[in-house]
């Protein structure tokens, strides 16, 4: 009997990486040199002249008609829109890949800007997505750091994952003694190791192969993804590779409560499953108990007797509640910087009487109070009203364990009033000044813009009586907290302020909490920065 002939090679999985603007192209670059087999290389750029110095076989210059071939000038806008006059181009250059990478630096134009266009793309063909993205540091002028956050959650929208490296953790892993292109060499390193790792795991036989498709699980529609890679030797050599890789001070996320990962061990030919059972111990005790986990093992004789763990885990909050849970923890120092002495910060003097929370649901006006209060309209509930009034008796909750001086605040606990809730915190101290302001994720140089300035300052001119005759009620006890309505632009900002005293009856300060919380009549259209953000911002 004759059998006919059958070829049980694999199919190659189809890799391409994506280098888009200066950035981008120049991590392009470093992996181009590095001689990385089994993926393809496309560099996308606004500029031509930066894109004549670019070393991947594929080079496409986008937004010629709109750019001219000498770039977008640092505005994302233009970059988006060269990437749309080149979509045909940029589909085409992507094709069936099952895996793209996309590299691009965040703050600048056309990698900030086209990024998010590529990734679409990527994702309507049917590949995995990953972006690798660099964040500015946060000595750079505002407007980038804020360019760069818009970028980010643009993109976060069209990858599946998405790995965020900030650039203030090049300085931080480096000690700050480190040349510019080494700095940026480290970061180029983790999209090289993290390429390298999955496409040699998939494609390259090894002791231990891993399924496309299994990663593929593990990775679509996964959110923000850690990466990192630990290199180990002698004896212990794999625990100390793994101990390393879950270490990584680079990327943005925490590997604690990862949900899916994906790691892949490296060495020569006398690397043991033995081994390998250690490094899943160590990996797996660091990541979620319920955590899918994945490996593979390839060999590579140029690491000689040392040993290579390059890591993924996904499955993470996503970057807003992380940036929630940052907030937090600085809340929680300011909080406790307002008296030297912890232990005479009693509960605030509105946790020592209870005040009732209104629910505006009559739509009638509330009559004016006494001295000082601040006449507020009535309204019919609205659905994010429950989330604010749920988020200031978290407040009032949290303030009061701190006060207590039970346990320090838990980020854990007071992330729960923070995500997802469009609202702003502001810390004054007993001068009136802004000590803290969390909008945006924490950035030093927007904070810089707004601490320092009292709140008069950081309010609409027709408002400061009303707020100076809150605060006086506040600063002489006649109110523990007080209620304030401001419209801004078309926006309807709701406010509240709270007195924080100490054992003594000194005012400390106050906090205020405010939200948008609708649109006046004949306001603008709705925003997805809050007005009260955006005046803070401009009053500065």
């Amino acid at each position: 009997m004759k059998l006919a002939q059958r070829s049980f090679a694999p199919a190659p999985v189809r890799i391409k990486v994506v280098g888009v603007g200066g950035g981008g192209c120049n991590a392009l670059n470093r992996m181009v040199r590095a001689g990385i087999q089994n993926a393809e290389f496309i560099a996308v750029n606004t500029d031509a002249q930066a894109l004549m110095q670019s070393e991947a076989p594929t080079r496409l210059q986008i937004g010629e008609k709109e750019s001219n071939g000498l770039g977008v000038g640092g505005d994302p806008v233009r970059g988006r829109l060269c990437a749309e006059e080149s979509v045909h181009m940029l589909r085409d250059a992507i094709g069936t890949a099952e895996i793209v990478f996309i590299a691009a630096g965040m703050g600048g134009g056309t990698g900030t800007g086209a990024a998010p266009i590529i990734a679409r793309l990527a994702k309507e063909s049917g590949a995995l997505t990953i972006a690798i993205v660099t964040k500015p540091f946060s000595f750079e002028m505002a407007r980038r750091q804020q360019i760069a956050e818009r970028g980010i959650e643009e993109l976060t929208e069209e990858a599946d994952t998405m790995i965020v490296i900030p650039n203030d953790h090049l300085l931080d892993a480096s000690g700050g003694d480190v040349s510019v292109d080494n700095a940026f060499k480290t970061a180029d390193d983790i999209l090289l190791l993290g390429v390298r790792a999955i496409s040699e795991v998939i494609t390259v036989p090894g002791l231990i192969n891993l399924d496309f498709n299994d990663v593929k699980a593990i990775m679509a529609e996964s959110g923000p993804c850690w990466l990192s890679t630990g290199y180990g030797s002698g004896k212990g050599r794999v625990v100390e590779a793994a101990r390393s890789a879950i270490s990584s001070r680079l990327i943005e996320v925490p590997i604690e409560g990862a949900t899916g990962v994906v790691y892949v061990v490296s060495g020569n030919h006398d690397l043991t499953l033995s081994e390998v059972a250690e490094a899943a111990r160590v990996i797996e005790s660091a990541v979620d108990k319920e955590a899918l986990v994945i490996f593979g093992v390839t060999f590579d004789p140029s690491l000689g007797n040392d040993v290579r763990i390059t890591l993924l885990a996904t499955g993470f909050r996503s970057y807003k509640e992380i940036a929630a849970a940052r907030m937090a923890e600085e809340f929680h120092e300011v909080i406790r910087g307002l008296d030297a002495d912890e232990e005479r910060l009693e509960a605030p003097a509105f946790q020592r009487r209870p005040i009732a929370v209104r629910r505006f649901n009559t739509g009638k006006r509330e009559p004016r109070q006494e001295s000082g209060a601040v006449p507020m309209s009535e309204r019919a509930q609205d659905p994010g009203t429950g989330l604010y009034e749920a988020a200031a008796r978290r407040i009032d909750h949290e303030i009061r364990q701190v006060a207590a001086g039970n346990q320090p605040l838990p980020s854990r606990t007071i992330r729960t009033t923070l995500d997802a809730q469009p609202i702003e915190v502001v810390l004054a101290d007993s001068n009136d000044t802004v000590a803290y302001f969390n909008k945006e994720t924490s950035e030093k140089s927007l904070l810089g813009a707004v601490v320092g300035k009292t709140l008069q300052e950081c309010c609409p001119r027709d408002s400061v009586a009303a707020v100076n005759g809150i605060l006086a009620d506040l600063k002489s006890g006649r109110r523990d907290s007080a209620d304030l309505r401001l419209q801004i632009d078309g926006s309807l900002i709701e406010i509240k302020f709270y007195a924080l005293h100490d054992a003594a009856g000194r005012y400390l300060g106050c906090i205020e909490v405010s939200q948008q919380v609708g649109q006046a009549p004949g306001g603008g259209a709705g925003r997805t920065v809050s007005a009260r953000a955006s005046t803070l911002i401009r009053s500065a």
